[in-house]
């Protein structure tokens, strides 16, 4: 028998043989709805009418903030609204909590979402304790995107005698882990569950991360 997920020995990096990097919107929740929210927040404090589809970028240059100010005011808006409870729980898209992976195999996170809300998506997923803390990579951690393969490039740095892959949904996390010389396994967010479970389950198996 494999251990499963969230067992004390999974925080003791001197056991990792294998790392998963996961990403976390569109792989492992729908966190879209909370960023909505939140950037929405953003504009009204700063006072900034704005009525189309909003996106990270596009609402750091409406308010006029540099990356390093504009995520620090992501993540004191996202605070206010938890205290407030005016956020919507997250949408799980994949459970990872049904792979049985076998021992020395520790899960990451590389996420584009700040540590605030990462940590919070988790916690009401009931999946953080399934995720080592000295392999949760999250915007505050890296400063060029995804695609460049930085935060990838980084856990390879950290952790040079061990295997690692990665998993997400878009084509930055794609290119990203590629250039860091990792294989990602892409899921969909609009696939049924089961199919990215199945697809993933395959993606494990090819590197003997899950227990026979």
């Amino acid at each position: 028998m494999g251990r499963r997920l969230g067992d004390p020995q999974d925080h003791l990096s001197k056991f990792m043989k294998k790392i998963i990097l996961f990403d976390l919107d569109g792989t492992l929740a729908d966190v879209q709805p909370i960023e909505k929210l939140v950037l929405a927040k953003i504009l009204k404090n700063r006072n900034v009418v704005f009525s189309g589809r909003s996106s990270f970028d596009l609402v750091r240059q409406l308010v006029g903030l540099d990356e390093t100010e504009f995520y620090l005011e992501y993540a004191k808006c996202f605070e206010i609204l938890k205290i407030k409870n005016s956020l919507p729980i997250p949408k799980m898209l994949i459970d990872i909590r049904k792979f049985c992976f076998e021992p020395g195999c520790c899960l990451g996170l590389v996420t584009g979402s700040v540590r605030k809300e990462a940590k919070w998506v988790l916690e009401k997923l009931g999946i953080k304790a399934c995720f080592s803390p000295d392999l949760v990579m999250c915007r505050e951690d890296y400063y060029r995107e995804k695609k460049s393969g930085e935060p990838y490039q980084k856990m390879k740095d950290i952790f040079p005698n061990v295997l690692i892959v990665a998993v997400g949904d878009t084509r930055d996390d794609l290119l990203g882990s590629r250039v860091a010389g990792l294989d990602c396994c892409l899921v969909s967010r609009r696939a049924p569950r089961v199919k990215n479970e199945n697809k993933l389950e395959e993606f494990f198996r090819k590197y003997k991360l899950l227990s026979k």
